[in-house]
C-alpha cells in the first residue's frame, strides 16, 4: 500500500514522456535494454545460444535428469516450448496470435540462429 502511494506521488510530478518511461521500466522484464549491444554482449549471447543448440543448458539438463521433459528431445525444443509458455504467462492476450506455437517455435529458433550467425560473421 505504501509503495503504491509513493510511486503514485512520484508519477504526479512527472511530465507525460517521463511517465511513459517510468511505466515502461516498471512493466518491462529486467532483461529489456534500450542501449546498443556491444561486441561483448553479442559474444555472450552467441555463447549462450550455442549452449542451447548443443544441449548444454544447465536448466535443461537438470530438468532432463529429474525426468520433467516428457517427449522433449532436445534443448532447442525445450527452449521453444519454454519461450512460448513464458510469453503467454507474461502476456496472456498474445496467445490468440499464435495458432501453432510449435511451428512458430521452430521458426523462432531458426531465426535466432540466423541472426547470431550473421552477427558472428559481421564481427570477424
Amino acid at each position: 500500500y505504501d509503495s503504491f502511494h509513493t510511486i503514485a506521488s512520484y508519477m504526479k510530478k512527472l511530465n507525460n514522456k517521463d511517465k511513459k518511461d517510468v511505466i515502461v521500466q516498471i512493466m518491462m522484464p529486467l532483461y529489456y535494454i534500450s542501449s546498443p549491444l556491444t561486441s561483448e554482449d553479442t559474444n555472450l549471447a552467441i555463447k549462450s545460444w550455442n549452449t542451447i543448440l548443443n544441449n548444454e543448458s544447465t536448466k535443461y539438463n537438470n530438468e532432463l535428469i529429474l525426468g520433467n521433459l516428457n517427449n522433449i528431445n532436445s534443448c532447442k525444443e525445450w527452449f521453444e516450448i519454454s519461450f512460448y509458455q513464458r510469453l503467454f504467462d507474461v502476456h496472456p492476450l498474445s496467445k490468440n496470435m499464435f495458432s501453432n506455437p510449435n511451428t512458430q517455435g521452430r521458426f523462432l529458433t531458426s531465426l535466432i540462429s540466423f541472426i547470431f550467425t550473421a552477427l558472428d560473421n559481421e564481427e570477424k
